[in-house]
């Protein structure tokens, strides 16, 4: 049975366009998403870059080529999130 935190993600993930996956990244314990980056309207600026990779924390987003090298950043947004990485070294 899913706990009540995990339903709440699952509920916010559905209600954002483009999300894919929604969790709380264990090495930072900030929610971090990843979006389809066209329907997310998270296109980059040559709109070549199909997945984003988003920390909801700080509002930071890096674009990928593929899913799973997006899927890849979602475990640890303190190597691509500037204020994940300063709240870890702190």
């Amino acid at each position: 049975m899913k706990s009540d935190k995990r339903l709440a993600l699952d509920a916010e993930q559905r209600a954002r366009a483009g999300c894919i996956i929604l969790r709380r990244a264990r090495s930072t314990r900030t929610i971090v998403g990843l979006y389809k980056s066209r329907e997310a309207d998270m296109d980059d600026d040559e709109g070549e870059l199909p997945y984003t990779t988003f920390c909801e924390e700080h509002n930071t987003l890096v674009s990928h080529a593929t899913r799973k090298i997006a899927e890849g950043h979602l475990s640890h947004p303190e190597q691509w999130c500037e204020d994940c990485q300063e709240k870890e070294s702190s």
